[in-house]
C-alpha cells in the first residue's frame, strides 16, 4: 500500500484482507477514517470504543493545579513531572554587593542579577521632568515624564481647611 497515512496500530485490511489506506485498530484491524480535526491536542487524540481517534483530545498524564499560591518563578513539580501546590524556589542567589545602582543589577544569561550596575542609555530628551523620567521594562529611563506621585484621587481628596 502506497500510502501517506501514519498507522500506530498498521493499515487496516479490506474484505479480501488487503491493506488499504486507512489506519487499523490495536484490537481489530478494521477501517478508521483519519481524524480531520483542526484542534491542537497536547497528548494526542482520544480514542472511541473500536480504538479511533475522535476530534477530542485526550487528557494529559496531570491533573491540573487548583492552588490559590502565586509563584513568581513558577509551581514545583513531583516526581512524575507534574506540577504541585508549592513554589519553585528562587534559581537565583541573592546579591551581596555595595554597588549603588541606580538603574538596578545587570543580570548574568540566566536572568539573575550579579553584582553590576545595570548599563543605560543616557537619556537624550529636551524635556524638564517635575518628576523625574518614567523607565522601561529594563529599568532605563526613556523621554517621558512620570506622572504626579500625588494624584489627585489621593491627595486631594480629604476636605480643605483655611486657617485664618
Amino acid at each position: 500500500v502506497l500510502c501517506d497515512l501514519y498507522c500506530k496500530f498498521g493499515f487496516a485490511l479490506d474484505n479480501k484482507v488487503c491493506e488499504i489506506c486507512k489506519c487499523g485498530t490495536a484490537l481489530y484491524l478494521f477501517p478508521c477514517d483519519p481524524v480531520l480535526c483542526k484542534i491542537y491536542c497536547e497528548f494526542g487524540f482520544a480514542v472511541d470504543d473500536n480504538g479511533c481517534e475522535i476530534c477530542k483530545c485526550k487528557e494529559g498524564p496531570c491533573d491540573p493545579v487548583l492552588c490559590e499560591l502565586h509563584c513568581k518563578f513558577g509551581f514545583a513539580v513531583d516526581d512524575k513531572g507534574c506540577e504541585i501546590c508549592k513554589c519553585k524556589e528562587d534559581p537565583c542567589d541573592p546579591v551581596l554587593c555595595d554597588l549603588y545602582c541606580k538603574f538596578g543589577f545587570a543580570v548574568d544569561d540566566k536572568g539573575c542579577e550579579i553584582c553590576k550596575c545595570k548599563e543605560c542609555d543616557p537619556v537624550r530628551c529636551r524635556m524638564f521632568c517635575d518628576f523625574g523620567f518614567a523607565l522601561d521594562d529594563n529599568g532605563c529611563e526613556i523621554c517621558k515624564c512620570n506622572e504626579d506621585p500625588c494624584s489627585v484621587s489621593i491627595c486631594r481628596s480629604f476636605p480643605q481647611v483655611n486657617v485664618t
